[in-house]
């Protein structure tokens, strides 16, 4: 079938278009009872275009028999359509129905619109925020959310339990040691020697002897 053309050139309408005001956007309503056309434009003014067919039922176009401008200030109805069905059914419609709820779509479309930018553009905020609060420094160095929390205890955990007085446990991260034993820095490691298994008769238990 023809294709249904806006109400202003394409290219100016392009330009002049936006969610920002509703009554720049155009809407183009198929009403399926009859395959008709209502074109809302501006703020409030429509174009009904029925099919036109030739006698062998192609589509041919539409024929805008009634253009209503500036709607809201008319003070009379839009008007009845009346039609017959592909079953031959009579059937009819009001215009002022299919206007009002051309105005509902539009105004719904913009309104989701903004609000999904809006909310678009205040996730992204808080992302650059959060993204900030994890990446702090603290003279130069990359703070540990974990090792540099001030709830752990800045006692090293290789340096032995210091003061446990007043009957309180040692501090988080300190090590308890065994009476008489003491943590150095300096403690010598215990001698180790390599180990490996073998069937040598040097490395067999020695043989018992008589008592």
């Amino acid at each position: 079938g023809d294709v249904v053309q806006w109400h202003q050139p394409v290219q100016s309408y392009l330009t002049t278009a936006t969610v920002r005001e509703d009554s720049s956007l155009e809407v183009i309503a198929q009403i399926h009872s009859d395959s008709s056309i209502l074109k809302l434009y501006n703020h409030d003014s429509i174009s009904h275009g029925t099919l036109r067919m030739d006698p062998d039922g192609i589509i041919c176009g539409y024929d805008w028999n009634t253009t209503v401008e500036h709607v809201e200030t008319k003070d009379g109805i839009l008007g009845r359509i009346m039609y017959i069905d592909g079953n031959g059914d009579e059937g009819e419609y009001w215009l002022d129905s299919i206007y009002e709820e051309a105005v509902k779509i539009r105004e719904t479309y913009c309104g989701n619109v903004l609000s999904a930018a809006q909310a678009l553009m205040l996730s992204k905020v808080e992302q650059q925020k959060l993204e900030q609060q994890k990446v702090v420094t603290n003279g130069g160095r990359l703070v540990d959310p974990v090792m540099d929390s001030p709830l752990r205890s800045n006692y090293p955990l290789s340096s032995p339990v210091q003061g446990g007085g007043g009957g309180g446990g040692p501090p988080i991260g300190g090590v308890v040691e065994p009476p008489g034993m003491t943590v150095s820095a300096n403690k010598p490691k215990a001698p180790t020697t390599d180990a490996c298994v073998g069937t040598e008769g040097d490395l067999l238990p020695p043989a018992p002897q008589p008592i």
